[in-house]
């Protein structure tokens, strides 16, 4: 390969790396916008008659749910990362090339 392919395919693994930290981002903000709608409905159905009824039948009110970090997070920010050092080692081996 010649320098110039080298240097298109280093890029285009750049840019494929921000699209899989753009997406295990959103996978994450849509997590945590799901957990604080089910505890805004939560501390909702506490407030209402059938939330203390439900309380008084089951004995303990229900905890406060916190955001994980969903496992196609993980994965988007594993291959994110692994393109990434896939496209700093094709413009090594570009550079490398020149010489």
């Amino acid at each position: 390969m010649n320098n110039t392919q080298l240097k298109h395919i280093a890029f285009g693994c750049f840019l494929v790396s921000l699209i899989f930290f753009f997406v295990g981002w959103e996978r994450y903000q849509a997590n945590a916008a799901d957990i604080a709608a089910l505890n805004q409905l939560n501390q909702a159905g506490q407030n209402s008659l059938m939330g203390h009824a439900l309380t008084g039948l089951f004995g303990a009110a229900p905890t406060q749910l916190t955001p994980g970090i969903p496992s196609i997070t993980v994965y988007m920010i594993f291959f994110g990362v692994l393109t990434a050092l896939v496209g700093v080692y094709l413009l090594f081996q570009r550079k490398n090339a020149q010489v």
